[in-house]
């Protein structure tokens, strides 16, 4: 993951390199010390999710006491008063939320890690549409398919159901699940959709 190299390792750990590539002076073995997180680190995900969170907080956002990996951005403007919401996964990230708070979020996060944002169509092999209703619509059948293809179950037969159908465990002996409703996450219009980048490295 490129965005550990931004963490510094303050836990300053000693590597050994891999006996292939392992430098010897005057018969004694190099070692060396761990600067930057490394990817397969055992506390480089730690470290990766402090270094974030301390740089989150002096930005202004707030971390949820409930997520530890989502933060929210409030407005200090009395006369636009909104949210934006920001969901870390590792060095993924997605805002959405109010427009011209979402706009600031993004601002702050590409002026730090010089990062891009794009409208989120597709996040952890789940696909992201909104209709016009401003219902957020999640899906994960790309996801399902790619793997049916590559385990080759993609010739059994499906179970019947109408497509839409949520079923719910307290609902299976007492009713019909094709008379049930589909849930949707709903949103509000005012809301722009999400947007997403990849944290890099600095050059």
């Amino acid at each position: 993951l490129q965005a550990y190299q931004d963490t510094p390792d303050g836990a300053r750990v000693i590597m050994r390199l891999p006996r292939d590539i392992a430098v010897f002076n005057n018969g004694i073995e190099e070692v060396y010390v761990v600067e930057r997180a490394v990817y397969g680190q055992a506390n480089a995900g730690l470290l990766w999710q402090n270094t974030f969170a301390g740089w989150a907080k002096d930005a202004d956002f707030i971390r949820s006491t409930v997520d530890p990996c989502i933060f929210y951005l409030h407005s200090r403007d009395a006369d636009n008063p909104g949210t934006a919401t920001m969901l870390l996964y590792t060095d993924d990230i997605a805002i959405r939320g109010n427009p011209h708070i979402a706009a600031i979020a993004r601002k702050l996060i590409t002026d730090k890690w010089k990062c891009a944002f794009e409208p989120c169509e597709y996040y952890l092999n789940m696909k992201i549409t909104r209709n016009e209703r401003g219902d957020v619509i999640i899906s994960q059948e790309h996801y399902i398919n790619d793997l049916t293809e590559l385990y080759r179950i993609n010739d059994t037969t499906p179970t019947p159901m109408e497509p839409g159908t949520t079923v719910h465990k307290m609902d299976r002996a007492t009713h019909d699940a094709t008379k049930l409703k589909p849930k949707r996450s709903r949103s509000t219009t005012t809301e722009e959709p999400v947007s997403y980048t990849h944290l890099r490295a600095h050059e």
